[in-house]
């Protein structure tokens, strides 16, 4: 099940919000599955979120608006492409 498995030419951009301390999803995967989007000619972000674990971005918690805004820039910098 695993998205790195999946990486192929021509796949969409990807923007990936990361905590560093996420015990759930070690990061190295996110970064594994960026290099390998890379490779293959694809655009991916990796946002790293140093003190921050799995779910730090879930509504009500303090850096939900900062990544909404964020992925919204992602967004929209796609439709301007």
């Amino acid at each position: 099940m695993s998205p790195l498995a999946h990486v192929r030419a021509g796949a969409p951009r990807t923007i990936i919000f990361h905590g560093e301390v996420d015990e759930t999803v070690p990061i190295a995967q996110s970064e594994a599955f960026c290099r390998a989007m890379t490779a293959a000619g694809n655009d991916c972000e990796l946002r790293r979120y140093a003190s921050e674990g799995h779910g730090f971005f879930n509504a009500g918690r303090a850096a939900f608006d900062p990544v909404l805004k964020e992925t919204l820039r992602f967004v929209l910098a796609e439709n301007r492409e």
